[in-house]
Order: C-alpha cells, then structure tokens, then sequence
C-alpha cells in the first residue's frame, strides 16, 4: 500500500453512507429545533438561524478533517517514514 492509497483510505472516512446518514440526522435535528422556534422570531431571524444551522454542520466537518489531517500527521508520519525506509532498505538488499 502505497502514500497516495494510504491517504486515500484516510479521506474516504468522510465518505461513507453513515456518515452522511448522521450528518443529516444532525442537520435535520438541527433545522426542526429552529423551526420549533418559528414563530416566536422575526423573518430575518428565523432566516439567519436556518442559515447558520445550515452551514454549522459542514463547518464542523471541515474542522474535523482539519484536526484529524493535523493529528494524522503528528503520530503516524514518523512511524510511516521510518517503514517506508526500512522497506526501501529491503528492496535494496533483495537485489
């Protein structure tokens, strides 16, 4: 398994059918407890609550994946330089 497919697997995390199930689970909780508040807002409230209910879930997404990438980087790098090394050392001696 090679970088690019061990990336791959990494960002394909993000990419499953549960997690889209729970992320709008999330989103539709979400925009019902807003509209539960309907009618005691303004229009340009209740608009400007759809919207940030709206775009919070895709933001936090992006946060995760930021924190995660950053996390990845920090504890397995190391591990997966110094094997990468050590296989490249034995593809060395086999030839």
């Amino acid at each position: 398994m090679n970088q690019s497919e061990r990336e791959r697997m990494f960002e394909e995390l993000f990419r499953t059918r549960e997690y889209y199930i729970a992320r709008g689970g999330i989103w539709i909780g979400c925009n019902l407890i807003i509209a539960s508040h309907w009618p005691d807002m303004t229009l340009s409230n209740g608009i400007s609550a759809i919207a940030l209910t709206t775009a919070t879930p895709f933001a936090v997404t992006a946060l995760g994946r930021r924190i995660r990438g950053r996390r990845f980087e920090k504890e397995c790098r190391p591990l997966i330089d110094r094997l990468e090394s050590l296989l490249k050392t034995m593809e060395e001696d086999r030839v």
